[in-house]
Parts: structure tokens; C-alpha cells; sequence
């Protein structure tokens, strides 16, 4: 877990490029590109996830789980903008490295207390 969205992060932060196609594709919503975008970049790392979420929560839909992990990534960079600028922001909220221990320690949370629910 710690590896893919340590890698994610800092894609999502050095590689503009694709993460303003990423976005474009998901908002324009030409089903097409997204099967393709889905195929090529998502399908590998989504399986990974979802089998290590499939570990913790075996009873549950692990691929609304995966996607939510993937979604608060996407979120958490998207917002990496705005949050310097806000009353409670700081300069290194906008930081890959902070962002991705953050998001680390918010599913580490998440996925011990599904696992204590079992």
C-alpha cells in the first residue's frame, strides 16, 4: 500500500501532463477513453490494491474500497492547491511527501479498524 501511493502521489505532482488528461478524461466522460485510461494505467495497480484491501475487509466490496483509496489520492492533490491558501492550511500541505504519509496513516487507520470489526 505504502508503495503505490507513495508512487501515485508523486506521479499525480511531477507528471502534469497525465494528470490533466486523467482529470479531462474523467470529467469529459467519453466511455471509450475511459475503458482505455482504465486498461492501460489503472487496471495493474487497482488489482494490487484491491487485493491487499481484500485482506483486511474479505466480507466487503473491496473495489468500492480500492476506489475510494485511489479517490481520496486524486482528492488530496487536487486540494493541494487551495489548502496553503485556507484559514487551517499550511505551505507543506501541498508538500507529495506530506500528503502521501497523511494518506498512509488515514488508510492504516481505516483498514485496522475494518480489520478489528471482523
Amino acid at each position: 500500500m505504502q508503495v503505490f501511493v507513495e508512487w501515485f502521489v508523486t506521479l499525480l505532482f511531477n507528471d502534469l501532463i497525465f494528470t490533466q488528461l486523467m482529470l479531462r478524461e474523467l470529467i469529459d466522460g467519453d466511455m471509450e477513453r475511459v475503458a482505455r485510461l482504465s486498461r492501460a494505467v489503472f487496471d495493474k495497480p487497482f488489482s494490487l490494491i484491491d487485493g491487499i484491501v481484500s485482506a483486511y475487509s474479505p466480507d466487503k466490496n473491496s473495489a468500492l474500497t480500492t476506489a475510494s483509496v485511489i479517490a481520496l489520492i486524486i482528492g488530496h492533490v487536487q486540494m493541494a492547491r487551495i489548502l496553503p491558501y485556507l484559514s487551517s492550511g499550511h505551505a507543506d500541505h501541498a508538500d507529495p511527501k506530506i500528503i502521501a504519509a497523511h494518506v498512509l496513516s488515514t488508510l492504516q487507520r481505516a483498514l485496522k479498524d475494518q480489520s478489528d470489526a471482523l
